[in-house]
């Protein structure tokens, strides 16, 4: 069961005297006028050799599932329960800067990676190795896919070296074209004025585009002018990369003076104004703001946001603050958490789950294959030996044993019947 507690908002950021709502909400999540539990913490991997530096996770044309991740110096694919390395085989290893992340992006059946330092990659899923992507694309700080552009931002080239304030885009569907020319549409735009360097790039039917002070609008007009860039936002932008994340047609984001929403790429609500954003800023550690990420649980309609706060270990995020969008409500978490991001499997069959559940299950049954003759209370008629335990015929009695379950875990019970001549078999929890 699970009890949500009846409590005021969190309102941190307002004085304890006559606070309407509470000065802590830790390690619990928020719900309409109410808090509760937060689900326990479930390793599905192994660890990294390093910790990651950005992931993404994607669906191939068949409903498989691939997890990418990328460290300082290495890209994996997550098989199983194990990373397998997919670092280009040609170029040798990465060369992550100190405070440079990846970022990912789908572009059909192809995965693109970008960290700056390096050229920019690409894998089609299914595949064995990343490798350097085709057309000299810029190398980049940030990609996402607009439409049918792959837009690149905050790039370098070997003609016009670094150019933070730069967006630049492929050829109209082909990601392995990027030479200037209107006849492909592929085309750069410098983004002039006060806003500083390009923090994101936001994709889908139209991009948003986050500088340190200002955020830009890019809609498809077609040929000449290939997008319509409105600013929609000066003054404004993001001081945190790793904060930006888009849900459907919200994109939340860590401005210069707090945490807001920007709804349908145009208008623009503050979430944290006088509730958590003093209270944030005084704890986050500001040298290591590059650390910060966010991933998005549509289904509670919750934003998970971790960052390195007051106690952190080498700049090692140690705090989350969660927000519940529908009820505006906000709670933290204490927890070491290197790098948010979702996490998938594919479906599979109740036939399959022997196999998965060999892999990676714990059996909580002693002697379950009945190789001697002892952990299981007998009842009349049951004998066990030869690997069988076989029940003579007559009146009905139990075969059982004693188990620990743990509340809010899922359990799997399989037997084999053989040589049956009559009667039934009942199994009980």
């Amino acid at each position: 069961m699970i009890t949500h507690i009846p409590y005021g908002e969190w309102l941190p950021d307002i004085p304890a005297h006559q606070n309407p709502g509470m000065l802590t909400a830790r390690n619990c999540k928020p719900y309409v006028n109410s808090y509760g539990p937060i689900s326990q913490w479930t390793a599905f991997s192994d660890a990294l050799p390093a910790y990651p530096r950005g992931n993404i996770l994607v669906r191939d044309k068949d409903n498989n599932v691939y997890y990418f991740v990328g460290d300082e110096t290495d890209l994996y694919d997550l098989t199983g329960t194990g990373w397998t390395e997919r670092t280009r085989t040609s170029g040798g290893d990465y060369a992550t800067a100190t405070d440079e992340v990846w970022e990912f992006a789908q572009w059909s059946q192809i995965v693109v990676a970008t960290n700056f330092s390096d050229e920019m990659q690409s894998i089609t899923l299914g595949g064995a190795n990343f490798a350097n992507l085709g057309g000299t694309p810029p190398q980049a700080r940030h990609i996402a896919v607009v439409r049918d552009f792959m837009v690149a931002g905050n790039t370098w080239d070997a003609s016009d070296g670094n150019v933070p304030n730069r967006i630049r885009w492929c050829a109209k569907g082909d990601i392995t074209d990027w030479t200037i020319a209107a006849a492909t549409q592929a085309d750069k735009e410098d983004l002039l004025g006060e806003g500083g360097w390009v923090q994101r790039v936001v994709g889908g039917e139209y991009g948003i585009v986050f500088q340190e002070r200002s955020v830009w609008r890019m809609t498809y007009v077609g040929s000449p002018v290939v997008f319509q860039l409105d600013e929609i936002m000066p003054s404004r932008g993001t001081i945190a990369p790793g904060s930006v994340i888009r849900v459907g047609h919200l994109t939340f984001f860590l401005s210069n003076d707090g945490f807001e929403v920007l709804v349908n790429g145009t208008e623009r609500q503050r979430i944290g104004h006088n509730k958590v954003d003093r209270t944030f800023f005084a704890d986050l550690d500001e040298a290591n703001i590059h650390r910060m990420s966010a991933t998005a649980s549509p289904k509670e309609k919750l934003v998970y946001w971790s960052y390195p706060g007051d106690g952190n270990s080498g700049g090692t995020p140690n705090k989350v603050l969660i927000f519940d969008w529908e009820n505006q409500r906000w709670s933290e978490m204490d927890d070491v958490v290197y790098a948010m991001g979702s996490a998938s499997d594919t479906g599979t069959t109740m036939d399959a789950m022997d196999a998965v559940l060999a892999e990676t299950g714990t059996d909580l049954v002693t002697n379950g294959t009945f190789a001697t003759d002892s952990d299981w209370t007998k009842g009349t008629g049951w004998t066990i030996g030869s690997g069988t335990a076989t029940h003579a015929a007559g009146a009905a009695s139990a075969l059982s044993q004693d188990v620990s379950p743990t509340d809010l875990e899922g359990y799997y019970l399989t037997f084999t019947v053989s040589g049956r001549s009559a009667g039934s078999v009942t199994p009980s929890i």
